[in-house]
Order: structure tokens, then sequence, then C-alpha cells
């Protein structure tokens, strides 16, 4: 579904929102569970409760716009 909605996204004729971002998250961590085994499924782990407490305290949006390559990647097959 995401795969599909993707170009229409990038152009921001289409927003995935909440439950669409949600409802893929969910199917990345359960496909992730299956394919990471021992310390790289905890490593997974610490990493999203990291980004998830960064998240809390600030917003990852504008870390996103500061960070040079992480904004290029962000801006990416957008208009």
């Amino acid at each position: 579904m995401a795969v599909l909605l993707l170009p229409y996204d990038l152009r921001e004729r289409v927003m995935l929102g909440d439950a669409g971002s949600n409802a893929l998250g969910a199917l990345l961590g359960f496909k992730s569970v299956d394919r990471i085994r021992g310390w790289g499924r905890w490593a997974a782990v610490a990493g999203v409760v990291a980004l998830n407490i960064a998240g809390e305290r600030r917003s990852l949006g504008e870390l996103v716009e500061r960070t040079p390559g992480l904004s290029q990647v962000d801006r990416m097959g957008r208009i």
C-alpha cells in the first residue's frame, strides 16, 4: 500500500497520515523480528527506544531540517 501511495505522497497530493504510518511501522516491526536475531534485535530495540525518547524531548522534524544529509534525503522526490 505504501509503495502505491509513495509517488502521490512525494508530490504532496495525498498524505499517509498517522494511521497509515503507524500501520506501516507495525508491519516493519513485525517483519524485522523475523529477520533480526540475537544482539542485532536488542540493538534495533534500543535504537527505536532512543528515537522515541528523542522525539518526546525535541522535534525530530527540526532535527531533520538542520542536518544536511537528512534534509536532502527527506526532500528526495518532492516537487
